[in-house]
């Protein structure tokens, strides 16, 4: 199964960059989702009384994910990837207290050479074009005793804007991600929830997903011209309005897999 997204790594790795600043602030859902799928891990981790002593983490932007894991867990090694080296200096601090490594590349295409403890991404997976490519290079990399947990998104992954514009990723669903697990690894969990953020306008819903650097479509610079925008705005309002606000729609997905 290919996710064949509308997207470019260029294009993604250039949206995220510029949403560096602006990406904590405005991460709503993201940091949801982080908080979900940090209890997943945790509750595993207890439940099997292994504790990881070893992290890769693909895909840690400004580390949401990766400071509630750092102060859960007594790791050795930490090893962060993500596309874009603007994240670096967000993790200068642990150069002196872990054996740790940046890796700054499309994780799809990073050499990796050792195995890890435990393997995680939150909010990252939707925007990769070769999963199951990608789930046989974990699978390499995971400890005998390791866990591989992470979020994504599935298809009614704000489906507000997606209706009205025609324009977003297509998401495979949980079950789609299940038989794709299924040939690399033994499930462990798997679930799904609907967060809906309220905001105030429509053009607020497009400055989110600007501050979030999720915007990254190849054509999502044709859509706005003044006539589309205002026909945006009416519609959006019309159909999405939620207490004098308007919703946007995200549709997390976790799982936690072994060997």
């Amino acid at each position: 199964m290919m996710n064949k997204c509308s997207t470019s790594k260029k294009l993604i790795t250039d949206r995220f960059s510029k949403a560096q600043t602006t990406y904590n602030a405005n991460a709503l859902a993201q940091k949801e989702v982080a908080v979900r799928l940090s209890e997943i891990i945790s509750e595993a981790v207890a439940s099997s009384r292994y504790s990881p002593r070893s992290m890769l983490e693909i895909g840690c932007g400004t580390g949401l994910l990766t400071r509630i894991l750092l102060e859960r867990y007594m790791f050795k090694t930490v090893h962060l990837n993500d596309i874009s080296d603007v994240f670096v200096p967000c993790f200068s601090d642990l150069n002196e207290q872990y054996d740790y490594n940046f890796y700054v590349k499309d994780a799809e295409e990073i050499v990796l050479n050792r195995k890890y403890d435990l393997i995680v991404s939150s909010s990252v997976f939707q925007w990769f074009e070769n999963m199951p490519s990608f789930m046989e290079k974990i699978r390499q990399h995971l400890s005998p005793d390791g866990i591989f947990a992470f979020s994504t998104f599935g298809p009614q992954n704000m489906r507000e804007v997606k209706e009205l514009t025609g324009t977003g990723l297509d998401y495979l669903s949980k079950d789609e991600w299940i038989e794709l697990l299924s040939v690399h690894f033994q499930l462990l969990q798997a679930e799904e929830n609907s967060i809906q953020l309220q905001l105030n306008s429509p053009k607020d819903v497009l400055k989110h997903l600007k501050q979030t650097g999720v915007n990254a479509f190849k054509n999502q610079t044709a859509i706005w011209t003044p006539a589309k925008m205002r026909q945006f705005e009416t519609q959006y309002q019309n159909l999405f309005s939620v207490d004098e606000k308007v919703r946007l729609t995200y549709h997390p997905l976790y799982f936690l897999v072994g060997l």
